[in-house]
């Protein structure tokens, strides 16, 4: 239906946002809508329902996000995404996602931890289908017995599969009939297991042959298992696939099978990405360098690449992603305490773990009372890295952390005014402490969202004490006006969350109030006093912003 004139669309806007009795509809709509279109528009007796009922959308809701005609989402409405969907599934209105994204962005951990959270909310088991019958793991026995206690992951991986393995193998009927019948493989017994309820997750399915794309175009819309057993009404059907043309050689998938899902693309957020490896054991050092410079140091964007760099990453060389920079941050936290487990308390280590980890350089001097080689240790990291992650990520990273840890900061946190005569250029590892302080006090205390934690304990009355950033804070106050803005807007630069926090604990925090007075005068960041530390060193820096405008 097309509208002719500006009052046909007013007319509309206030019949469903303000809830108006309309003008008449234009007479200039095209001949083929008919009398049933002019009905509509002019409305029914339940024309004013939606506003009458409070139904209607506001006015000022942000506008739809999307990447190549597909709704973008980030990790945490992704995995609102699938709880919303499981429950109309549970509800009986099914409905499967369709889940796209660049290759390492953490579609299937989310997927994972959504499943996990989706048992635990109905204190349901939670098992995935490859540990059944497994040690620690209920058995099939278990779940036979009792289906509606659990909740079960099936992770299936279609680009390798047969189109036998979902649809069922041909099958003479038993007896004498001269018929076949296809036969649904056993795996398949937990989705139309009745009472159990769970996720069945078709993954990398733009891997999958055109004839296993056409066995999922009934399973999707019918919910049969070859044609004729009922998938549980308890288990929601999701997939994922990469970005076709991407570095993942990932190909189209058919468009029928396409519109039988609701789409989505996942794009990458090192924010949420943050608060996942927080939990998740990724050493903080880690989580900071993510966050330095995410366009690179987080993940490489494939649109982004020049033709001849998206041949090299896709022809062999490794490149960071979320779940490479997982790996190896967690790989990192695992060393580094080991390492802090042989120098503080080697008793604690049985003779078959010393046996072990006596085959790595930075060990192998254990039994001859050498200690842990330290710069085996960090060779082995770095070169860990780059096997993970890539060569140009563990340099940078390598640089980063050299620089963090060539930095004496003990000198200085028991001494804040030693650091006035200090290189400038030194202060460069400031922004790098700052930044890897802030994950590792927040990674203590579990909190997500360093500024919104600020904001909260001012408007709660909660005590906001970090002894770390109050010697930062001492620390800054004893440069020189330039040293200090060096300091802050490398900080800055290098991770905004962490100079977003400064600033807040500059305000929030509870610190020698003097020195909290030479910050921020007598008001607060609210209305910051221009001849204070913190009022000088926004002017200075608003100056160079200037200056490199001009």
């Amino acid at each position: 239906m097309r509208f002719k004139r500006k009052q046909d669309i007013d007319n509309m806007y206030k019949l469903y946002v303000e809830g108006l009795n309309p003008e008449p509809v234009s007479d200039e709509l095209d001949a083929d809508t008919g009398s049933d279109a002019v009905e509509q528009l002019q409305g029914s007796a339940d024309k004013d329902a939606l506003v009458n009922r409070n139904l209607a959308p506001r006015r000022g809701l942000q506008p739809l996000s999307t990447v190549g005609g597909r709704v973008s989402v980030d990790p945490k409405r992704l995995s609102y995404t699938i709880k919303r969907y499981y429950f109309k599934q549970v509800r009986g209105a099914p409905e499967a996602l369709l889940i796209y994204g660049e290759p390492g962005i953490g579609k299937t951990q989310i997927v994972q931890q959504t499943a996990r959270e989706l048992a635990a909310k109905q204190n349901l088991t939670f098992v995935i289908w490859e540990q059944i019958n497994q040690p620690g793991h209920p058995s099939e026995q278990d779940i036979e017995a009792n289906p509606s206690q659990f909740f079960v992951l099936m992770d299936k991986s279609t680009g390798d599969m047969a189109p036998e393995e979902i649809g069922g193998f041909p099958s003479p009927f038993e007896g004498e009939s001269q018929f076949t019948k296809l036969k649904p493989m056993e795996w398949t017994k937990f989705m139309t297991m009745q009472g159990l309820h769970g996720i069945i997750f078709f993954d990398e399915i733009g891997h999958a042959s055109e004839d296993v794309q056409r066995v999922l175009f009934k399973i999707i819309n019918e919910r049969k298992i070859g044609g004729k057993t009922p998938i549980s009404s308890g288990m929601a059907m999701l997939a994922a696939t990469n970005l076709p043309d991407s570095i993942s050689g990932s190909n189209d998938i058919a468009a029928p099978l396409i519109n039988r899902f609701n789409v989505v693309q996942l794009i990458p957020d090192p924010k949420a990405w943050g608060q996942f490896a927080r939990q998740a054991g990724v050493h903080p050092l880690v989580i900071a360098y993510a966050n330095h410079d995410p366009g690179s140091t987080f993940y490489l964007d494939p649109e982004k690449m020049s033709p001849a760099e998206r041949s090299q990453y896709a022809d062999s060389q490794q490149f960071p992603t979320p779940r490479t920079i997982t790996m190896f941050g967690q790989a990192l936290s695992e060393v580094l305490g080991l390492a802090e487990q042989v120098i503080d308390s080697p008793e604690t280590l049985s003779p078959e773990e010393l046996e072990m980890i006596q085959y790595e350089p930075a060990f192998e001097g254990l039994d001859e009372g050498r200690g842990v080689d330290m710069d085996a240790l960090w060779q082995d990291i770095f070169h860990e890295a780059a096997q993970k992650c890539g060569e140009k990520w563990a340099r940078g990273f390598q640089s980063y952390v050299t620089h963090y840890l060539s930095i004496n900061w003990k000198k200085f946190l028991e001494n804040p005014a030693s650091i006035a005569g200090v290189d400038p250029y030194i202060l460069t590892g400031l922004m790098v402490y700052m930044a890897t302080s802030i994950e590792r006090v927040f990674n203590a205390m579990q909190v997500d969202d360093p500024a919104m934690y600020a904001r909260r304990a001012k408007e709660t009355g909660e005590p906001l004490q970090i002894s770390e950033y109050d010697a930062i804070i001492e620390m800054m106050a004893h440069m020189d006006p330039d040293k200090r803005m060096i300091a802050f807007v490398n900080n800055s630069n290098h991770n905004k969350a962490a100079a977003t926090f400064f600033i807040k604990y500059i305000d929030h925090g509870e610190y020698d109030p003097q020195l909290k007075q030479a910050w921020i005068g007598d008001g607060s960041t609210a209305q910051i006093d221009p001849e204070s530390l913190l009022g000088q060193l926004i002017k200075d820096r608003n100056a160079l912003e200037a200056a490199v405008k001009g």
